[in-house]
C-alpha cells in the first residue's frame, strides 16, 4: 500500500481500498459499455429485418404490376375481397390468367417461393410475417395493388386510405392501432 503526507499535518497515513474502488468503476463501465453493444446489436439486426421485409415486399409488388401491365385479361378481374390474399387459404387456380396469377401471387405472399422440408413436408420459409396483397379499384377509375405485413418495430400508422390490411395488426400492446402495420403500393391506371 502506499504512504502519503498528509497536506496539513505532514504525518503519513495509509491509503485503503482505493484500488478496490477503482475496480468497481472499471467493471461497471465495462458491464454498461457490454449491455450498450448489445441493444444496439439488437436494434441492427430489427433494423435488417425491417430492410429485408421491406424488399421483399417490393419484389412481390413488382413482380404482380409487371404481370397486370402485360395481361390481356380485364384488371377488374384482379380484384381481391377486402382482406386481401394471403392471410388464409389461397383461391384455387382457374383457367384464366388472372386467377392463375392471383395464386401464385397468394402463394408467394405466404412465403412458398422458397421451400424448407420439415417434419417429412414442405413449410414456406421467406414468406412476409402476416403478409396480405390487395388489388382495388380508386374511385377515379384507376387501380392500386398493395401489400401489406406486419413488423416487430411500432412506428406511426400508415395513412388509413391504404386500406389493405387496416386494423389486421394489432397484436401486441406496442402494435396497437396499426403502428405495426406496414404498407406499401402502387397506383396503375384504368382502361384507356
Amino acid at each position: 500500500m502506499a504512504s502519503a503526507r498528509h497536506p496539513i499535518g505532514g504525518k503519513p497515513h495509509r491509503q485503503r481500498g482505493v484500488a478496490l474502488i477503482e475496480l468497481l468503476v472499471a467493471s461497471s463501465l465495462m458491464t454498461l459499455s457490454i449491455v450498450g453493444l448489445a441493444l444496439l446489436q439488437a436494434h441492427a439486426r430489427q433494423a435488417e429485418l425491417e430492410s429485408s421485409q421491406h424488399a421483399h415486399a417490393l419484389r412481390l409488388l413488382d413482380d404482380l404490376q409487371q404481370r397486370l401491365l402485360a395481361t390481356s385479361s380485364p384488371l377488374s378481374a384482379y380484384l381481391t375481397p377486402t382482406a386481401g390474399l394471403g392471410s388464409g387459404d389461397c383461391p384455387a387456380p382457374g383457367i384464366s390468367a388472372a386467377s392463375h396469377d392471383l395464386y401464385d401471387w397468394c402463394r408467394r405472399l405466404q412465403g412458398h417461393a422458397v421451400l424448407q422440408q420439415q417434419d417429412n413436408h414442405w413449410q414456406p420459409l421467406a414468406g412476409l410475417n402476416g403478409a396480405r396483397g390487395c388489388i382495388e379499384r380508386l374511385a377515379e377509375g384507376a387501380y392500386r395493388i398493395s401489400i401489406a405485413w406486419q413488423s416487430g418495430l411500432a412506428l406511426e400508422a400508415p395513412a388509413v386510405s391504404l386500406s389493405c390490411g387496416l386494423g389486421q395488426y394489432d397484436g401486441p400492446a406496442h402494435c396497437s392501432a396499426d403502428r405495426c402495420r406496414r404498407v406499401i403500393s402502387r397506383r396503375l391506371p384504368g382502361p384507356t
